[in-house]
């Protein structure tokens, strides 16, 4: 009798210990859905008319359950809530300066207030609508440099020497990291409107075999302290320098990811069932197996993957096939060897075959 007391205790402390992670992905915290938080949009139509010409109108959703941004002349910010598609604006507060330009003032009021209406949001791929009282906004995803990672395709025209990877990502904390191809680095930047700075680039010392390796890592840094503009269009990041361009496809990350499972070993789920996989920014994931919620640890690192041990729920769920299909899952999860995104398809290669899973968006 105490073993089992012991046995339940332990399986009630894993429990509750990985239900925050769990729950983190089904419910909203702080009244706010997860597929709005740290996204940034700019309006591109306002009741079936386009902003003024000229004008740039933002909106973005901050990690406090608040939003911030440009009406088009003054600066807003105020909190939100949203859950199940439905959402709300609280108290809207802006600076109060007046802007020239003919149109301006009154479009900024007409967007401040239908924010203020708002009912219901859908995100479709890149683009956001949010439903007023009287009509709809429409956003599209702003570019955002901050925690993304980039992979060099061509330095001034000439692409990487074959066999090198040259990398850059960029940290929520105005730092930059990477490789040159041989040796890292690491360093600061900053970024206003379309212009870009690099301040001090600091990089191991490390000798690589080839001399080209070296050249065109000297010639990268070297370019990235003389950047003056980027822009990102979809996958690639173009960089403008004193002497020349550098351009970057962006590299497919695993952080903040979302998933649902098409097929295990070529068989694809058990119809009715939904086996999720979320990758969180502190190198956890959490997901549903089809009946019990589950969670854990994972690494990853050039395309390998493991994952820890995943603890999960402990309901017996009806259904056909569903149990053992949840014990196949996440036994092949528990042996997982590499890892391929390819757009929005993700394939984990496993001891005994390969899961195949279809990106979460919106």
């Amino acid at each position: 009798m105490q073993f089992w007391k012991v046995t339940l205790t332990i399986f009630s402390l894993m429990t509750l210990a990985l239900a925050p992670a769990v729950l983190a992905q089904t419910n909203p915290t702080n009244g706010t859905s997860d597929d709005l938080t740290g996204s940034q949009w700019l309006l591109v139509e306002m009741n079936g008319a386009m902003p003024v010409d000229g004008s740039e109108i933002t909106l973005a959703f901050g990690d406090d359950a608040r939003v911030s941004g440009s009406a088009g002349c003054n600066q807003y910010g105020g909190p939100y809530t949203s859950n199940d598609g439905n959402i709300a604006f609280g108290m809207l507060v802006s600076t109060r300066m007046a802007c020239p330009g003919e149109g301006i003032m009154e479009q900024e009021a007409a967007y401040l207030a239908a924010l203020e209406s708002a009912t219901t949001y859908a995100i479709d791929g890149d683009t956001l609508t949010i439903e007023t009282e009287d009509g709809a906004l429409v956003f599209e995803r702003e570019a955002q440099l901050a925690g993304s990672q980039w992979l060099l395709v061509s330095l001034n025209d000439t692409p990487v020497v074959e066999g090198s990877e040259v990398t850059l990502a960029f940290g929520e904390d105005g730092r930059v990291s990477g490789s040159g191809g041989c040796n890292s680095f690491g360093g600061s930047y900053s970024a206003d409107g379309d212009s870009i700075d690099f301040g001090m680039l600091v990089s191991t010392l490390m000798a690589c075999m080839a001399d080209d390796l070296m050249e065109q890592e000297a010639a990268y840094l070297a370019a990235l302290e003389s950047a003056t503009t980027y822009t990102i269009d979809g996958d690639t990041l173009t960089i403008e320098t004193e002497d020349g361009v550098l351009v970057f496809e962006r590299e497919a990350q695993l952080a903040g990811s979302q998933w649902l499972l098409v097929s295990l070993d070529d068989t694809p789920v058990v119809e009715g069932s939904e086996v999720t996989l979320a990758f969180g920014d502190d190198a956890r994931v959490s997901g549903s197996a089809g009946c019990n919620q589950y969670g854990g640890p994972y690494t990853s690192n050039d395309g390998n993957i493991a994952f820890g041990m995943l603890v999960s729920t402990q309901m017996a769920c009806p259904g056909e096939g569903i149990m053992e299909q949840e014990a196949a899952y996440l036994a092949a999860l528990e042996t997982a060897t590499t890892y391929a995104i390819d757009g929005d398809t993700l394939t984990i290669e496993h001891a005994d075959g390969a899961l195949v899973f279809e990106r979460v968006t919106g």
